[in-house]
């Protein structure tokens, strides 16, 4: 995807927000407004997790009584399963906030070209934005948690966002 149909694409999804431009400036300002967005959506999914994982206890988890006086460590398990992942949805959240972007100085240009890191950039946020959604649409789609292998689906998303993150910090390591 080029670095003007992400930015149509984001511009589409911020609805007003997406800075007009092509200053430096302004793509600066708009890789802020994307990581937030990224982090709020992975923060959602998180939730929705979490809240998945309650409902999981609440009603497969037996209540204790003399006879069965701990829950059957499978149930709980296929529960601390469901946690570990919103648990790292939401570390992601926070990674995804404090990603690194290049200084505005004139050092910074004379040892990279400015204007196509920072498409290169744009073009990562549009990918960080699109795999965040497909993430979160598998945790929605996901049903009520039953089974640990539900949570497959989302763990490979996860996995493709944190590639994709792994890829984004390694353009801005300097040669």
């Amino acid at each position: 995807m080029s670095g003007g149909d992400a930015g149509e694409r984001l511009r589409s999804l911020f609805a007003g927000a997406y800075r007009e431009g092509e200053r430096p400036e302004d793509i600066r300002a708009n890789d802020l407004l994307v990581r937030q967005r990224v982090a709020q959506t992975l923060s959602a999914a998180a939730g929705q997790l979490r809240n998945r994982e309650a409902e999981f206890r609440r009603t497969r988890i037996p209540v204790l009584s003399r006879e069965a006086p701990e829950p059957p460590r499978e149930l709980l398990a296929t529960a601390a399963a469901a946690g570990r992942l919103a648990r790292r949805l939401s570390d992601l959240a926070g990674e995804v906030l404090g990603l690194a972007m290049p200084a505005g100085d004139r050092v910074w240009r004379r040892v990279r070209a400015e204007r196509t890191l920072l498409e290169t950039l744009r073009s990562y946020d549009w990918l960080l934005v699109s795999l965040a959604e497909q993430l979160e649409r598998a945790v929605r789609e996901m049903g009520p948690y039953t089974d640990a292998a539900q949570l497959d689906p989302v763990a490979g998303a996860l996995s493709a966002l944190e590639n994709a993150l792994r890829d984004r910090r390694e353009v801005l390591q300097i040669p």
